[in-house]
């Protein structure tokens, strides 16, 4: 226990340490940074010493439970450190460039793309319903299983529509509380906490960073405070379970840990593994979670991670109502072993540049184009499938270049004779 101990919480320092130099750095305590620092903070570190501290005995996992093995956090250090390190440096040398990409906005475009965007969200909101019924409203959390068996372009297209509204209306509307309101009443019949909690921190990101606004560490420390508040209330409201004949510590611990096991699960694999993948999980990722089940109906129900999940934690996996996750770093080390980590950190440090220079253009250009730009490489993808990759990556960058591209298509019109309207440079 004290060997987990001890690693956890010297990465936990040298991310803090990191973190407040980088924001020193940029000048603000609020940045392109913050939201994979909580959540390394939060599910990678807090959680899981929150749980070696109550249960010292290291058996984790159900039904089955699992030893752990306290000397792989030395793995798990590596690369987290590394990974941080990596993201720091990068987001550091982006900052000092800019994007000239998106730099031609024609605003009431933007209102026009918008109000498609929301168009579409319930389009899509309203079909999903008549397929699984109008009572989902009442318990959306029911129907939420049935995204691994089917239902998965509807949901993820209904959260890419409505996450896409909520950028571009937060850039055009007077009162930015009612884009809000309104994107986490279509995203509720989903039934998902991350992607309720997701919408949130798309507002607050945009009122801070678009808002081009300064905040010290005592106003982050506040804000960590509201946002932890904001999440146990959409926790405890879709999850009924756990309050149901009262409230319970140990449920509430063990209902936290089903979001933040990364770790323990990570260290579970390390000593489980009998074969390293060599890339296979992550071929596997970037292209069977692009393709829709009925395009393709013999498409396999487990692939890429599913298969590594399945094969240490079979009965849990195939419930398929949340298969376990071995998070960022798990695969890396599955398909590669301790080169993982080199072939993560050269990534993130690319990643990270890029995401260093969409936030420097949005201090000067402010415009729902960057932002879609930052949101995207600070953890909060416009378009996910459910599994992550460099495919996926490449398919929001698509998409965010086709949505500007329509856009722009929209500009012109018979009374313009042809020629584009001015673009503002700033909002008003």
């Amino acid at each position: 226990m004290t060997t987990i101990l001890y690693n956890q919480v010297f990465t936990l320092a040298f991310i803090l340490a990191a973190y407040i130099y980088v924001s020193r750095k940029r000048g603000n305590y609020v940045n392109g940074l913050s939201m994979w620092t909580a959540v390394m903070i939060l599910m990678y570190l807090v959680m899981p010493m929150a749980w070696v501290w109550t249960n010292p005995q290291l058996y984790y996992g159900f039904p089955k439970p699992f030893a752990i093995n306290p000397a792989n956090f030395y793995i798990i250090t590596l690369f987290m450190v590394s990974w941080y390190a990596a993201m720091s440096y990068g987001y550091l040398k982006g900052y000092g460039k800019r994007l000239v990409l998106f730099d031609d906005i024609r605003w009431p475009q933007v209102r026009r793309l918008s109000m498609v965007l929301l168009g579409l969200s319930i389009l899509i909101w309203f079909i999903y319903l008549s397929i699984v019924g109008f009572e989902t409203l009442l318990n959306p959390r029911g129907a939420y299983v049935k995204t691994r068996l089917g239902f998965g372009p509807l949901t993820f297209g209904l959260a890419a529509f409505t996450r896409l509204y909520l950028v571009t209306s937060l850039s055009v509307a007077r009162r930015r509380i009612i884009p809000l309101i309104i994107a986490m009443s279509i995203i509720y019949v989903i039934g998902s906490k991350s992607l309720l909690v997701m919408m949130i921190i798309i507002w607050v990101l945009h009122s801070i960073v678009v808002g081009n606004r300064y905040v010290s560490f005592r106003r982050l420390v506040g804000l960590g405070i509201f946002g932890f508040a904001a999440l146990m209330g959409i926790y405890f409201m879709l999850s009924p379970s756990l309050w149901e004949g009262g409230i319970n510590t140990i449920k509430i611990l063990a209902g936290f840990m089903n979001f933040s096991e990364y770790n323990l699960t990570f260290a579970i694999m390390i000593d489980e593994l009998d074969r390293f993948y060599m890339g296979k999980l992550a071929f596997e990722n970037n292209v069977y979670s692009l393709i829709p089940r009925f395009l393709f109906p013999d498409k396999p129900l487990l692939y890429g991670h599913f298969v590594l999940a399945y094969q240490i934690f079979p009965e849990r996996t195939a419930m398929f109502a949340g298969a376990p996750s071995f998070g960022l770093f798990g695969p890396y080390y599955a398909d590669f072993g301790l080169f993982g980590a080199l072939i993560l950190a050269v990534k993130t440090f690319f990643y990270a540049y890029i995401l260093g220079a969409a936030e420097r253009s949005l201090k000067e250009r402010a415009n729902p184009f960057y932002f879609m730009i930052f949101l995207s490489l600070a953890s909060i993808p416009m378009f996910s499938a459910g599994i992550g990759g460099i495919v996926m990556d490449m398919v929001n960058f698509g998409l965010i270049t086709g949505l500007y591209l329509v856009h722009r298509f929209y500009v012109y019109s018979p009374s313009a004779v042809g020629q584009p309207t001015l673009a503002r440079s700033s909002l008003t």
